[in-house]
């Protein structure tokens, strides 16, 4: 909770303190980053960019631990909650599983039609949820690379997702402006929660599962309360 991080097209990753008008440290990376994760440990920085570069940053130290390529951009990119695993995925429609210390592959996974625009592991790292253009969600075995279940999304291209980190649950969101929450075991329809006037790009569940957290286009942020 000390510090947050950025990327963008000027193809910084930056390292920031709240409160604090210039970044504690830059990160370059040769085109734009789209995508930025902390482990849970908060020791490395995880970073996907434009033409498919991976980078671990360590705070502190001004040149990359690992790093490694995968074709087309990466729009998502996870870690597992033991930090064991990195998932990415993008423009090639493939999600990908590495060891997030070796930055070696261990499992592609492949179904998806389109982009993929969004990954959430489960809250014990057993399964892996997918969204993306095909507007259909998907949940993998991330030991096996199985294809658990998957259903319609139910509102065009889908560009947010998240797991519950306490329950068999997730929320999707997308083009449509909905939140959508599901019952990740069935596939159920949960609730459906509207307030955005445009489409919606990042979820987030609070810590405890109660609330849900959206961002969209429309520059607004909600809370959503989580029922049990």
């Amino acid at each position: 909770g000390e510090h947050f991080a950025t990327g963008g097209d000027d193809g910084l990753l930056k390292l920031w303190k709240p409160g604090e008008a210039e970044p504690l440290q830059s990160f370059e990376h040769p085109s734009a980053v789209r995508s930025v994760v902390f482990s849970h440990d908060d020791k490395k920085l995880f970073a996907g960019d434009r033409k498919g570069g991976i980078r671990v940053w360590s705070p502190g130290s001004p040149e990359p631990l690992r790093q490694a390529e995968q074709p087309g951009t990466i729009y998502a990119l996870v870690v597992s909650p033991d930090d064991q695993t990195l998932a990415t995925a993008g423009s090639d429609k493939v999600v990908r599983l590495w060891n997030a210390e070796t930055l070696t592959t261990r499992l592609p996974l492949e179904g998806h039609t389109g982009p993929i625009y969004s990954l959430s592991f489960s809250g014990d790292g057993k399964q892996l949820v997918s969204v993306g253009w095909d507007k259909i969600v998907r949940i993998w075995d991330t030991a096996s690379g199985t294809l658990l279940k998957s259903w319609d999304g139910e509102g065009g291209d889908l560009w947010g997702a998240a797991f519950s980190p306490v329950a068999p649950r997730l929320a999707t969101a997308g083009h449509d402006g909905n939140v959508k929450l599901w019952d990740a075991e069935t596939g159920k329809l949960l609730a459906t929660f509207v307030g955005h006037k445009m489409a919606i790009h990042s979820l987030a569940f609070y810590a405890d599962g109660k609330q849900l957290a959206s961002g969209g286009r429309d520059g607004a942020v909600r809370i959503w309360p989580i029922n049990d």
